[in-house]
């Protein structure tokens, strides 16, 4: 494929990631992905598999479902996404030495669903991580981040200053999980810096931070019905946007792709939490 479409393919992935994080439905949709055998891919290829063939279960490249002893049917249209290429290059440093640095590029190439295959009865995998609320250890999961989690009996359900996060204990597991990555996603998202703290306004800011939160959980199984009402309820303007779709998207994966390379977490929820 030519570099046009590896071009409209960068495009359209900006303009589908504001479509999702704006449509509870699709946003739904979208986040059940992650556990159906997309975890190798990122979160753009996803978009855009999701948008190009909304039932896929697991995609391969021809060649791999060839070695998996399965061909592509005969009239099947391939699914678009952007594969990355690593390249040497030398450069000179600031003290006039030559230094070799590896540059990344991306090329449009064509995937298959494994519906769109045949031969060898084949296995689907899904991700360990997986596993439901119930075990989830949110201090484990807290400890990966750099921001310090105190518990409070306020009325707010959780808050942030950008440098710690605070959370009401309402005994609701899966809700304080839900509170603490939607938290978790403003401090990510930079939104209590002085210099992005008026970025988009609030609608925007919610926004984000929910449609994170939301991918997040879906991602380790939780099932967060309450940010479809609070994404309808902080429903950015389209044309306001921006890149947020993108935005969101990279954060949620920048988030689940840590919890993803740590230890599994312990199979008992605790409150023992850094308190500042």
């Amino acid at each position: 494929m030519d570099n046009t479409k590896t071009q409209e393919l960068t495009r359209h992935m900006g303009e589908l990631a504001n479509q999702v994080v704006t449509d509870t439905e699709k946003l739904d949709l979208f986040s059940k992905q992650w556990s159906n055998g997309f975890h190798s891919y990122s979160f753009g290829n996803m978009l855009l598999i999701f948008f190009q063939k909304p039932d896929a279960s697991l995609c391969a490249g021809y060649h791999t479902w060839l070695d998996k002893k399965r061909y592509v049917k005969k009239g099947e249209h391939g699914i678009s996404i952007l594969a990355p290429m690593f390249f040497k290059k030398t450069k000179e440093t600031e003290t006039g030495e030559d230094e070799e640095v590896i540059v990344t590029r991306f090329r449009a190439v064509s995937v298959f669903d494994v519906s769109q295959t045949d031969g060898e009865p084949l296995e689907l995998g899904h991700s360990d991580k997986v596993t439901g609320g119930d075990a989830l250890n949110l201090g484990e999961i807290a400890g990966l981040f750099d921001y310090p989690v105190t518990y409070s009996n306020g009325i707010e359900n959780g808050s942030t200053d950008g440098k710690t996060i605070t959370l009401c204990d309402r005994g609701n597991r899966a809700s304080i999980i839900a509170t603490y990555f939607h938290e978790l996603a403003h401090c990510e998202l930079k939104h209590l810096d002085k210099d992005n703290s008026e970025r988009g306004g609030r609608d925007n800011q919610e926004l984000e931070a929910e449609a994170v939160s939301y991918i997040v959980c879906a991602t380790l199984g939780i099932e967060n019905q309450r940010s479809k009402f609070y994404i309808g309820q902080w429903h950015g303007d389209r044309e306001k946007l921006g890149n947020s779709g993108s935005r969101i998207i990279k954060t949620a994966e920048r988030i689940v792709r840590t919890i993803e390379k740590a230890p599994a977490p312990a199979p008992e929820f605790t409150t023992a939490l850094v308190v500042v």
